[in-house]
């Protein structure tokens, strides 16, 4: 019970180890309060250039946290003299991984999705941002620290398998194809029987493109929500 209760508490903190991120070390601070429990329960004592190692600069995507803390521990135990390096560069690399898949492409394919279902699906459809959002996040905080104490240095084998990086661009092609349904919708029914929908629609898409290359993808799928909220609008009044 008392196992249990500890587990609890540590992944509870997962959720709050960014509560002094700061400009001189991030989240180091935050990953040093994770830790410390850890090394206390396993008996590790660590020397004075290691305790400031142990807060000194981090960062990484929140919920790549667990993995690069099980690797770190492991890495502690086998290699001391190279775990903080180990660390620092496991930390880097899911820094770039996570926010390629969690914000770069899974965030705004969920949002477009979640508008998609909502206008054409049913209302509830809104919720699938925040809940498949949060199942993901959970899934990684929960599995990543047993990952990274099991494969150590060798979890990059795990992100070759499964091709993570290749992820945010599937859900960019999709995410594109739902804005396609979405504006070809808006123009059909927007103004029946007219053609000069033709002209603008031509335009939109060359703007539409040109704002493609220019916005980061959340910042885009926002213009183009505004414009079909605006427009529908217009066109309603």
């Amino acid at each position: 019970m008392a196992s249990l209760l500890e587990n609890a508490l540590f992944y509870l903190k997962c959720f709050f180890y960014q509560g002094n991120i700061n400009i001189n070390n991030m989240q180091g601070t935050g990953f040093a309060w994770l830790v410390r429990p850890l090394l206390r329960k396993r008996g590790i004592e660590l020397t004075r250039k290691e305790t400031a190692d142990l807060r000194g600069y981090f960062n990484t995507n929140p919920s790549f946290i667990t993995l690069v803390l099980g690797i770190f521990l492991k890495a502690l135990t086998q290699q001391r003299d190279t775990a903080f390096s180990v660390r620092n560069s496991y930390a880097s690399a899911c820094a770039g991984l996570g926010d390629s898949f969690f914000w770069h492409g899974l965030r705004p394919f969920l949002f477009i999705l979640a508008f998609f279902l909502y206008v054409h699906v049913s209302e509830y459809g809104a919720l699938i941002y925040p809940l498949v959002y949060t199942i993901f996040h959970l899934a990684f905080i929960l599995v990543g620290r047993r990952i990274g104490e099991a494969l150590g240095g060798r979890t990059v084998e795990i992100f070759n398998r499964f091709k993570l990086k290749q992820w945010a661009d599937f859900t960019d092609k999709i995410s594109v194809i739902l804005v396609g349904m979405i504006l070809v919708n808006f123009i059909k029914y927007g103004e029946q029987g007219t053609v000069y929908w033709l002209p603008i629609a031509f335009l939109v898409f060359i703007l539409g493109f040109a704002a493609h290359k220019c916005l980061r993808p959340i910042l885009f799928l926002l213009t183009i929500i505004t414009f079909i909220l605006i427009s529908g609008y217009l066109i309603g009044t």
